[in-house]
């Protein structure tokens, strides 16, 4: 029994050791698609030669120690021949007015990125007036490029924003990669895929976005109609079967199983003590 007791433990702390989360991408040194792998990141095939994950937080390690954090909704990164980096884009995710504005802040500090009028930018940046909705900033740490943009989102009943930022790898004497078979994996991951995304656990499904035609059109029917009730799309279909399902939230948190493994486990354990103990 006491021999049974280290295995048991063992394979339960690789059961928990799955659930792990990613760390930051660390560019500082590499600059080859294994260091998205080695942070512990697993993207998919998006086009031949680009792969994507999303609803990360991407955090990213730049050359001359500087580092930064975004909140993604989807995280791209695009390669060359021999899978060195050509450029990541990461669009955020839709976040309050304010929450844009303290991000934005934070990623320029940590960059050392000019901030021209963003002060005066960020003082309108909550109006629904038709003041600017868009800043933009751009530096260079090293060899990459680096463009920093904000767009604010005009929901019907409230504003969001979202952060864009693009890392490029100005490259000399490397070829395009123009591949004839899907893309792989980099080099010591081989046995992992990229065919289909992994299953998502996100609680916070994006908010749609629709353009001022559109919200012009949603609250002159919502007046025409009498009711103050928001409506999720212009000339949206209602269903009394969709109106009434019920939303069910996806689990999270440790995994059913890791209990039942645990359970299982002081079971047989318990079992072989009682079977074998000291008459």
């Amino acid at each position: 029994m006491i021999k049974l007791l280290p295995i048991f433990l063992v394979v339960l702390g690789c059961a928990v050791t799955n659930t792990r989360g990613e760390n930051p991408i660390d560019f500082s040194s590499s600059d080859n698609l294994k260091a998205v792998y080695d942070a512990g990141f697993r993207p998919w095939r998006s086009t031949m030669f680009s792969c994507i994950v999303t609803d990360k937080t991407v955090s990213v390690i730049l050359p001359e120690n500087t580092q930064f954090s975004l909140p993604a909704q989807v995280a791209t990164f695009s390669v060359l021949a021999g899978d060195q980096m050509s450029r990541i884009e990461l669009d955020g995710e839709v976040m309050s007015t304010d929450e844009a504005i303290a991000k934005l802040r934070e990623i320029c500090s940590a960059l050392n990125l000019p901030a021209t009028g963003f002060d005066q930018f960020a003082s309108t940046f909550a109006d629904r007036a038709p003041k600017s909705t868009i800043w933009n900033t751009r530096g260079q740490k090293g060899d990459i490029s680096i463009f920093v943009s904000t767009d604010r989102l005009d929901f019907i009943d409230h504003l969001g924003a979202q952060i864009y930022v693009t890392l490029d790898w100005k490259r000399k004497g490397i070829p395009p990669k123009f591949p004839t078979t899907p893309m792989t994996p980099p080099a010591g991951y081989e046995n992992e895929s990229m065919a289909q995304p992994p299953p998502t656990h996100n609680p916070n499904p994006h908010q749609p976005y629709h353009s001022p035609e559109e919200y012009k059109a949603m609250i002159d029917k919502m007046k025409a109609e009498g009711t103050n009730a928001p409506s999720t799309a212009p000339n949206a279909p209602s269903s009394p079967a969709t109106a009434a399902a019920p939303q069910v939230q996806p689990a999270t948190g440790t995994p059913w199983w890791i209990y039942v493994v645990v359970v299982l486990g002081l079971a047989v354990i318990g079992g072989l003590w009682y079977r074998f103990r000291p008459k």
